[in-house]
């Protein structure tokens, strides 16, 4: 599976217009499920004309146990209504503990933990749904262990 290798930060993020299809997903179909959620999330984009600027993102604003809704999508330079199942939205606007995983898809779990972890020991507290930032493209880059994710944690 790989070595899990974070560094963490404390960011201000800027809040930005975003794009995303909501899904529901289960920790045994995330893999399939995200691919699926990015693509349908792109074509809504190119259909209302929109123009991306950034990485793909996947939100979770809600999650219970190995299940829960996740928000494929991207940061666009401006908004105008979709198309469903586009939604528009935001993303960003808050203080965020991120980590910075270098490594396959695989380690994103544990990297939660670990998250979590920092946060409590950080004295963080949890402040709304965590989301990921893939800066690295699969298909452009074939070694998963070079594969870079940020994981975004809002705190208070």
């Amino acid at each position: 599976m790989g070595e899990l290798s974070l560094q963490f930060r404390v960011e201000e993020v800027e809040q930005k217009p975003a794009v995303f299809v909501t899904m529901t997903t289960t920790f045994p179909t995330i893999g399939e499920d995200i691919p699926k959620g990015l693509h349908s999330c792109w074509h809504v984009i190119e259909k209302a004309g929109l123009t991306v600027s950034g990485p793909p993102f996947v939100r979770y604003p809600h999650w219970e146990n190995d299940q829960g809704t996740m928000e494929c999508g991207f940061t666009v330079l401006e908004t105008k209504p979709v198309e469903p199942p586009g939604e528009t939205g935001t993303l960003g606007g808050m203080r965020c503990l991120v980590a910075l995983l270098t490594g396959p898809y695989e380690l994103i779990r544990p990297a939660y933990e670990q998250l979590f972890g920092h946060a409590h020991s950080n004295n963080y507290t949890p402040a709304g749904p965590c989301w990921e930032l893939y800066i690295s493209d699969p298909s452009h880059e074939p070694d998963s262990s070079k594969w870079i994710t940020e994981i975004y944690l809002p705190i208070s």
